[in-house]
């Protein structure tokens, strides 16, 4: 997928449902009231402990993040996990498996090159937090606004915005082009052999020879 493709559907991302819940696009506020209920997914805990743990990350993502908050413990908030529970229990293991394909795509920004000294490692604060920040300060959006946007818009925002600074490059389709190519030729050893003799001519003699 060309960069091109991946800011548009960062912008415009398709429709996904999962045991009949429309998902909306992923926001930074859903990761923040995630984060408030605990949800393994925003805690670095690997996959999801239960059936308890997908109905609310459905309850969260299925609606406008402050609703889903303030909702919470109403009565039709309580009515719809009981409902969604019963739901996800009859085949939980593609519903969770629908989900967490869904959940790795509304997070997908560009593909990075590092540079020395660009503060690309690890920081104190949270990756959702430094995203919040940027948003406001470097593009100016207000506070509210920051948090409607879907995490994967946010993350190409960001990332273009500190490319402008000259702190880290966004990889470019035709690097990922010599990159993939390069993965396709470490992996067909033949392909490989062929390459290299209809180079023959221009390689050194000795390549490959012990010094």
């Amino acid at each position: 997928m060309t960069n091109s493709d991946q800011w548009a559907a960062a912008v415009l991302p398709p429709c996904y449902r999962v045991a009949g819940a429309r998902l909306r696009p992923l926001t930074l506020g859903h990761l923040i009231v995630l984060s408030r209920f605990e949800s393994p997914m925003v805690r670095q805990v690997p996959g999801f402990s239960g059936l308890g743990d997908l109905t609310l990350a459905l309850w969260v993502c299925s609606r406008d993040w402050r609703n889903a908050f303030y909702g919470f413990d109403r009565p039709w908030g309580r009515l719809w996990r009981w409902w969604m529970a019963i739901v996800l229990e009859a085949d939980f293991d593609r519903h969770l498996a629908g989900f967490t394909e869904w959940l790795g795509i509304q997070q997908q920004g560009p593909d990075l090159w590092i540079k020395d000294g660009s503060g690309g490692g690890s920081r104190g604060a949270c990756s959702c937090c430094v995203l919040v920040v940027s948003l406001v300060k470097r593009l100016g959006l207000s506070w509210s606004d920051a948090l409607d946007m879907p995490v994967a818009q946010a993350l190409w925002a960001h990332w273009t915005a500190i490319e402008d600074d000259g702190l880290v490059q966004i990889v470019s389709d035709s690097e990922k082009a010599a990159a993939d190519e390069a993965e396709r030729l470490a992996a067909d050893p033949e392909a490989i052999a062929r390459l290299e003799a209809q180079f023959a001519h221009v390689l050194p003699k000795n390549r490959g020879a012990k010094a």
